[in-house]
């Protein structure tokens, strides 16, 4: 079911992501989740920085026990990647500004991130799937 989901997943990616390599990373993720552990959203999203060649993409998964995220490397691949227990979030926030762009705030013991440039459509299954899981 996880290699479902990520080709799924792949087939969702906008052309933008596709083009950083994003899909390697979606690959790396089956080596990270454990055999019973269920995958439920992945989402892409950009740290940006003041100079956009030094920007960092990630990609975040949520799965049926913790959120991972994975830290693309320059060809698109997993450069770390890192996870946490959703009773461990800290935060876990999406803003709009007036534009309607998204921004998403994730903090938690081993993860401290604000990113943009996030697939709407992903964004809203990664945003449900961690609110119930949070909720439980």
């Amino acid at each position: 079911m996880n290699n479902e989901i990520v080709q799924r997943e792949k087939k969702r990616l906008p052309l933008l992501w596709k083009a950083v390599g994003a899909g390697r990373s979606l690959d790396h993720l089956l080596e990270v989740v454990e055999p019973d552990e269920q995958l439920e959203a992945i989402c892409p999203g950009n740290e940006p920085a003041p100079d956009r060649s030094s920007a960092t993409n990630y990609m975040l998964a949520a799965t049926d026990r913790r959120l991972i995220v994975v830290r693309l490397g320059t060809l698109g691949g997993a450069d770390a990647h890192w996870s946490t227990p959703y009773g461990e979030l800290g935060s876990f926030e999406v803003e709009r500004d007036k534009k309607d762009r998204a921004k998403l705030v994730v903090r938690g013991p081993e993860v401290d991130l604000c990113l943009e440039k996030l697939p709407d459509g992903q964004l809203a299954d990664l945003e449900r799937a961690v609110a119930q899981r949070r909720a439980a």
